[in-house]
């Protein structure tokens, strides 16, 4: 393994490209660092604040993501304890060690001058808020482990060694631990990497002991990560939330096509080109063409049935590396040597690179805030979150709970305030499954145990909090806890843009996009 590592010569020039990379993602993202969270990043860093507190995910917080992104966010918080900008940080690092991952690959495959190629695209590509890559959600950290399982396949296939299979089943499962939206394309990976095992008549015992080592690996990951919910309560809350209801949510979705249309639509409007120059490369069928079809096939496998657009970040490192193929058999072709010369290796990929850059050229000249709007516009209540919340803080005490009717647990993490019931994310409450009453019933009766000190109600239908043919117990408990508390106040939108207006008239309520409540006879 390692006698392989040695053969990857690092150049002088290679650190000057890195460190120009390093400026390019500095320019793609300066604007988003600071951007307010959406409501999955909330979700997480409110998660993440639960455990400094003492408190655990699943048991304490509904929580349908694996672990690690919990950890993430934690580790985030540690070093920034306002914790807002540090996750975007750590999202742009892993974006950076997974583009030199990509470019590793990308020279595996096509040459040295490739892997840079691929890197400077991928990392545009990742940052882009077609997909609301800006985000630090789940798929930007997913990518790194299953990038270097990628790379520990296509450098050391035909390796004996053992350690390998080791790292590889630690990587996959870091993988899932983070989304468990990618099983298909590491089992194309390990099921590749046998066969190339077999092929080059490498003993069954062999084989079955590389293939047990992988799993050994990964099951060491699962349990290491898992402990403290293991210790806890034997992983239960954490098998109900993440394995139990996300597969129930899977089945909600059913196996419709409609969002990979949709999805496909949007992406085909936006990089027409990068589309001809994925048709350009299966045209050329070049060497292993069969492998990069299966990567592409099998990573959108995962997410087809998604019509949630940061899901198909899972497709982004593998469209690159098709790219950066095209690239390469482009710059052979006679008349590309032609006309654009010694250089036309640079030339091609900076016309990429604009061509995934110019639709969202607006994107560079915003604020953070003209940015969250930009990207989520006014229909999410992102923008305004951070407002409600110091005034959600002003009005309750630290050890006082809340209740938040609405799938924004952001505005939690930002006042410093915990819930009065474990779910702070309304979306279990009416997806389509057998246990959204039972949800329903359980968050009424710790509301009941533990009446909230305040209330922010959502009107937006991206929320989650209830939506025609889901049950009306939750609804209908919220209108008569209603009736013990008067308005504070609401985020007012008009088409010139939106501020918090308080008193709030009656007839404003229309137009408000979060409303704050207390409870009466608790007023300050």
């Amino acid at each position: 393994m390692f006698s392989v590592l040695k053969k990857i010569k690092i150049t002088k020039k290679d650190w000057i490209l890195f460190f120009t990379l390093l400026l390019f993602v500095v320019f793609l993202r300066w604007n988003s660092i600071g951007t307010p969270f959406e409501r999955d990043e909330g979700d997480y860093a409110y998660s993440a604040w639960i455990m400094r507190q003492g408190g655990l995910p699943y048991e304490d917080i509904f929580l349908q993501k694996p672990p690690l992104i919990s950890y993430t966010y934690l580790v985030g918080q540690l070093v920034d304890p306002i914790g807002i900008v540090s996750p975007r940080i750590l999202a742009a690092i892993f974006s950076i060690l997974t583009a030199v991952f990509v470019g590793l690959i990308a020279s595996k495959y096509f040459g040295k001058g490739a892997g840079w190629v691929a890197a400077f695209i991928f990392s545009a590509l990742i940052a882009s808020p077609i997909n609301s890559s800006l985000a630090a959600n789940t798929e930007v950290f997913m990518i790194l482990p299953l990038m270097v399982l990628v790379f520990l396949y296509s450098y050391f296939n035909k390796s004996d060694s053992k350690l390998v299979w080791f790292l590889a089943g630690v990587m996959a499962s870091l993988t899932l631990l983070y989304k468990p939206i990618a099983p298909y394309v590491i089992a194309f990976i390990t099921l590749v990497w046998l066969w190339d095992l077999y092929k080059q008549k490498m003993g069954f015992a062999s084989i079955a002991v590389r293939f047990c080592l992988f799993v050994f690996g990964g099951l060491l990951t699962v349990v290491i990560v898992t402990l403290p919910f293991l210790i806890s309560d034997g992983g239960k809350e954490l098998w109900e939330q993440v394995i139990v209801f996300n597969s129930l949510y899977v089945k909600h979705w059913g196996f419709s096509l409609d969002g990979f249309f949709h999805q496909m639509g949007r992406l085909l409007k936006n990089f027409w080109f990068l589309f001809i120059l994925t048709i350009y490369f299966f045209a050329k069928k070049p060497k292993k063409w069969w492998l990069f079809a299966g990567f592409l096939f099998f990573s959108i496998l995962g997410i087809y049935q998604s019509s949630i657009y940061h899901y198909y970040n899972l497709v982004v490192p593998f469209w690159v590396l098709t790219i950066t193929g095209a690239v390469v058999f482009l710059t052979k072709e006679k008349s590309v040597v032609k006309y654009l010369g010694e250089n036309r290796k640079i030339w091609l990929t900076l016309f990429v690179l604009a061509s995934i850059l110019w639709p969202v050229r607006s994107q560079f000249g915003q604020t953070p805030q003209q940015l969250s709007v930009y990207i989520y516009g006014i229909y999410n209540p992102f923008f305004e979150s951070p407002v409600v919340a110091d005034r959600l803080r002003d009005i309750t005490e630290e050890d006082d709970c809340v209740f938040i009717a609405g799938s924004e647990s952001q505005i939690l993490f930002y006042a410093k305030r915990k819930s009065c019931t474990h779910f702070v994310m309304t979306y279990p409450f009416i997806i389509e499954t057998p246990l959204r009453q039972t949800y329903q019933k359980e968050a009424i009766e710790e509301l009941k145990a533990n009446p909230p000190e305040a209330i922010v109600v959502s009107r937006r239908q991206h929320s989650g909090f209830w939506e025609e043919g889901a049950p009306r117990d939750m609804l209908d408990y919220l209108g008569e806890m209603l009736n013990d508390y008067y308005v504070v106040g609401g985020y007012i939108w008009i088409p010139s843009g939106g501020y918090w207006l308080e008193p709030l008239p009656e007839e404003e309520i229309v137009n408000s996009s979060l409303i704050l409540y207390k409870r009466i006879g608790n007023e300050e």
